[in-house]
């Protein structure tokens, strides 16, 4: 039988978990609607049939690189506290005009 008839024919959140898991190797949040998980599964059934003819190699996913510890540039990067509740801030030239902002 074909996936997305499979997908299409499903009544339950059950079976459309069971076909997510068997077919497509993923799960399923339950607490969404039966039609938006429907619109989930046929569209990675898709995405799935498109990719299977070109899928040479598995893609390896793109880790996000750290943020740098300290932001480039010279020196440090300069900072103000509040005088009144003693937070601590980025200097900005507005935020250095304000009367209870002292630089640290």
């Amino acid at each position: 039988m074909d996936l997305l008839k499979m997908i299409e024919d499903a009544e339950t959140k059950d079976e459309l978990e069971a076909i997510g898991k068997e077919h497509l190797g993923t799960d399923v949040d339950k607490r969404k609607g039966i039609e938006t998980i429907r619109a989930a599964l046929e569209e990675l059934a898709t995405e799935g049939a498109d990719e299977e003819p070109q899928a040479a190699e598995p893609v390896a996913e793109a880790k996000p690189e750290p943020a740098p510890a300290k932001p480039k540039g010279k020196g440090e990067t300069r900072l103000l506290k509040n005088t009144k509740n003693g937070r601590v801030v980025a200097y900005t030239a507005a935020l250095a005009k304000v009367k209870h902002m002292k630089e640290v």
